[in-house]
């Protein structure tokens, strides 16, 4: 019995410490190739979806005010997954003048 539950165990550490994953993907991106010369941030990071640090201020506005952007010209999207989703961090960057 031992056994098994050190199996057991084993088996969860390893997808847990295993199952940290980032992901980036583009959200809008303008015609013209250049990105701007401003960079805007905003991130939020919850815990078991529900508590959540600094409230849903991953926002695409908040980004821009972050960074002084008035046009927008590319917005890129970061979620990053920690412990089988149990901690996620939300993390918007938007680019423009």
């Amino acid at each position: 019995m031992k056994k098994y539950l050190s199996i057991a165990v084993c088996v969860v550490a390893a997808m847990s410490f295993g199952s940290c994953c980032s992901v980036n993907y583009p959200l809008y991106s303008s015609a013209t190739p250049d990105m701007g010369s401003k960079v805007g941030e905003a991130s939020s990071k919850t815990i078991l979806g529900i508590f959540g640090k600094n409230g849903p201020k991953a926002t695409l506005k908040d980004a821009a005010q972050n960074g002084g952007i008035t046009k927008v010209n590319h917005v890129e999207r970061t979620e990053k997954s920690i412990l089988l989703g149990l901690v996620r961090k939300h993390t918007t960057r938007v680019y423009g003048d």
